[in-house]
């Protein structure tokens, strides 16, 4: 499943969610004009901007998880495609601490689209570390272990997700002894899944995909990011 199927997947498993008639906010920090235009406007044509403010405050100041599980979709979908000024991590640990239940299909269609987002940024061909180490915290916020997304970074056969693996050891595994500095969404609860992360990381397996990785095009345009990959797993403190 392609990250566009998911997403259709997603609307289709909360399109039974009934759309809210009202939206109550907190009268000190919302705005009753974004308020209306949330629940005027058609789901899929809520702007980043409206999803953004909406996003930050959603079961907190504004509305509840009954509202909430209406916006998902959309949510996600937005998430996904850019940056709208609020975090998937925000928008998965909703699910959480807002008293969001998930149906059986409705579990399944986030599930599936954290693994169809997971996949895209794996055959990127930027650097977009800063994104898998914001899906890997969502799914942890999700109630998700790594395991499963980590095997599929092992297998993933395209040179773009070795690329993408010597950006995010660049980036990240310097911070993996601290929940917290690895990503200020996490807490302890954390620890576990943070410490199998940097053993993965540090198996010679690795080291041996990045090695011919390098090697295949030693003057390419991510050789030297490759290198300092290796160097950073040999002193990973």
């Amino acid at each position: 499943m392609n990250l566009a199927q998911a997403i259709a997947q997603l609307y289709m498993a909360f399109a039974d969610v009934p759309k809210p008639v009202t939206l109550d906010g907190c009268p000190c920090c919302t705005d009753p004009a974004h308020l209306h235009r949330m629940v005027s406007t058609p789901l899929r044509l809520l702007t980043v901007d409206d999803l953004a403010k909406y996003g930050v405050k959603a079961t907190t100041t504004i509305g509840d998880g009954r509202d909430y599980l209406y916006f998902l979709p959309r949510l996600l979908e937005a998430v996904s495609a850019e940056v709208i000024g609020c975090d998937a991590e925000i928008i998965l640990g909703r699910l959480r601490s807002g008293g969001c239940p998930l149906t059986v299909q409705q579990h399944e269609a986030v599930s599936d689209f954290l693994h169809a987002w997971w996949a895209e940024l794996l055959t990127s061909e930027d650097n977009v570390c800063f994104k898998v180490n914001a899906v890997l915290t969502s799914v942890h916020l999700f109630g998700e272990p790594w395991a499963s997304f980590l095997r599929e970074w092992d297998t993933a056969p395209l040179p773009q997700a070795i690329h993408q693996l010597a950006w995010f050891i660049k980036s990240d595994v310097h911070a993996m002894d601290d929940v917290r500095q690895f990503n200020a969404f996490l807490d302890t609860a954390a620890e576990q899944e943070l410490a199998a992360l940097r053993s993965w990381l540090l198996r010679p397996e690795i080291a041996r995909r990045l090695e011919v990785a390098f090697f295949a095009d030693p003057d390419g345009p991510v050789a030297q990011d490759i290198s300092d990959a290796l160097l950073y797993l040999g002193n990973p403190s």
